[in-house]
């Protein structure tokens, strides 16, 4: 099921990758940004799956899901704040 699930994530970023890469140039960024945000997205990825993977085997599935959700609903309500990528 993990391996689906990451055949699945990297094929949807293969597929909105460049639609990513027009929104960012019209928001005032480069290509060049845009690859720069995108391997740095990825570094991330990889460095934080096994730690966080960990933390899920400790507290549980559900209350990870939870603490995820949280974190997501979160998120939102900075993101919505900012008129620019860059300012």
């Amino acid at each position: 099921m993990l391996a689906l699930t990451q055949i699945l994530v990297a094929i949807s970023m293969g597929i909105v990758g460049p639609v990513y890469a027009i929104y960012f140039e019209k928001i005032s960024g480069s290509l060049k940004d845009v690859g720069i945000i995108l391997g740095i997205y990825w570094i991330i990825v990889g460095i934080l799956e096994i730690p966080f993977g960990i933390l899920s085997d400790k507290i549980g599935k559900k209350k990870y899901s939870q603490l995820a959700e949280f974190l997501f609903r979160f998120q939102f309500s900075f993101i919505h704040s900012y008129r620019t990528f860059i300012k």
